[in-house]
């Protein structure tokens, strides 16, 4: 895979708004901010933009993707100055990017080797000290989608063949967010090197666990997980 392969266009941004429309925010700055940032630029039509950001007076924003009628984020954005406005629109547009690139990411298959295996399990029973852990498949709705039942334990079990050492990672998203988390390694110290035919199973215990529970309010929920698994350290 050359870089070329793995370049990310910048997001095109659109603005509206009450606040633009009547000039108490002057919609320049924004469009200065915005185009002056390497992950996000102001789309040329509208319709053509990824993300659009509603500019309400009193410094009210709300934020919303192109094909959502839900806005993603709406919050009135303190600030003691109003020309440091658009550079804190700037900083959560480009927030917001990263993330829904994170969550749309995807490895084609053909990338994907026989030689790495991952399964998603539900854990019966969290390793002890010389006791490997216990688990079992996780059974799909007609989505497609791996269903657990709120208080269960996941755990993600990793191998591979390959002949050298792999580094794994795993990222959880958070939709209601919009916010990505390490899971694995636990630490920023931990290694994440796994070495060939090793297993490991993140979330298995007996200090780490990944209980899962649907959202306050809600009677079920969406997990998103994101595995990476890199030649080198990342």
């Amino acid at each position: 895979m050359t870089e070329q392969d793995v370049a990310l266009s910048r997001w095109g941004v659109a603005l509206s708004g009450e606040a633009f429309d009547n000039n108490s925010l002057q919609r320049s700055d924004f469009e200065e901010a915005i185009a002056s940032s390497p992950l996000v630029d102001m789309a040329s039509e509208p319709d053509s933009s990824q993300l659009r950001v509603e500019a309400r007076d009193n410094s009210v924003f709300k934020f919303y993707r192109a094909d959502s009628a839900g806005a993603l984020a709406a919050f009135r954005i303190p600030t003691k100055r109003s020309t440091s406005l658009p550079r804190k629109v700037q900083g959560i547009v480009e927030h917001l990017a990263i993330y829904n690139r994170l969550l749309a990411l995807e490895a084609p298959q053909s990338y994907v080797p026989s030689a790495i295996d991952v399964q998603f399990v539900r854990l019966l029973e969290p390793a002890k000290l010389g006791v490997t852990p216990e688990a079992e498949p996780l059974a799909a709705n007609e989505a497609g989608e791996l269903v657990m039942q709120a208080g269960q334990n996941l755990a993600i079990a990793f191998t591979h063949s390959a002949p050298d050492p792999l580094y794994l990672y795993v990222l959880a998203l958070d939709g209601r967010s919009q916010s990505a988390s390490m899971v694995y390694p636990y630490k920023a110290e931990f290694s994440a090197r796994v070495k060939p035919n090793e297993t490991v199973t993140v979330g298995a215990g007996p200090v780490y666990l990944i209980e899962v529970q649907a959202p306050e309010g809600y009677a079920s929920g969406i997990d998103t997980f994101k595995v990476f698994v890199s030649s080198k350290a990342i």
